[in-house]
């Protein structure tokens, strides 16, 4: 890799920082198979990265319609918020990287689908909220993941053009808005792993946020 090395981070939340995805995933397929609706894990698998709009518009017909879905998903979020308050686990090495990187002087922004207070609530509880110079929410975007808006706004938070910064993601929705906003992107997949068509994007693909960290020139030795 040629070029200086990334003068800002830009981080996703769930499925990057935060091992949300995985129970929002296991809350989603148990309340569907609870209602006898079978197995929808490859439908959920298709919207997680995606603004809670989008995902609804993409899931609504399986349920027969908006409202249908809409009570599905009241049920979801509550199932989800029980597993929450056991505790919020940290994907591996999230916090070391963090660290890492603000020890570096390397401003730090957060580009999350989720809405900022929210995204802000979970940073507080799981005490990475200080690493962060700027929260941007999926509610500050007109058009969410994989629009590139979002990463634009992030890397204008740090005062830097996107191109300027590293982005760490782990959905296609999300890399797919980094690479398109220009940012040296690097994707560590979570629940699903990238397509052909995502590959060919020619992105970084890490097995964890260590590695991410270091293909982008961002932290230069292990931790």
């Amino acid at each position: 890799m040629t070029g200086a090395p990334p003068r800002g981070a830009i981080f996703d939340l769930d499925g990057t920082l935060l091992d949300t995805e995985r129970l929002l995933l296991e809350a989603m397929d148990a309340v569907a198979l609870s209602d006898g609706r079978g197995d929808l894990r490859p439908a959920f698998r298709q919207v997680l990265g995606l603004r809670t709009d989008l995902a609804a518009a993409h899931l609504s017909p399986a349920f027969g319609g908006r409202a249908a879905y809409d009570a599905f998903a009241v049920r979801v979020e509550a199932r989800h918020a029980e597993a929450k308050i056991a505790g919020i686990p940290l994907k591996a090495k999230a916090r070391e990287v963090l660290e890492a990187v603000a020890a570096r002087d390397v401003p730090i922004a957060l580009a999350t689908s989720t809405g900022t207070a929210q995204a802000d609530a979970l940073l507080e509880r799981t005490g990475l909220r200080g690493f962060f110079a700027a929260v941007i929410g999926g509610d500050q975007v007109a058009r969410p993941k994989p629009n590139p808006e979002i990463y634009v706004r992030a890397a204008e938070a740090l005062g830097l053009r996107a191109q300027d910064c590293a982005a760490f993601e782990d959905s296609a929705p999300g890399t797919r808005a980094a690479i398109a906003a220009g940012c040296i992107t690097v994707q560590i997949p979570d629940i699903s792993e990238p397509d052909a068509g995502l590959r060919r994007l020619g992105h970084h693909i890490a097995p964890d946020l260590h590695m991410a960290a270091i293909a982008v020139r961002l932290l230069p030795d292990p931790l």
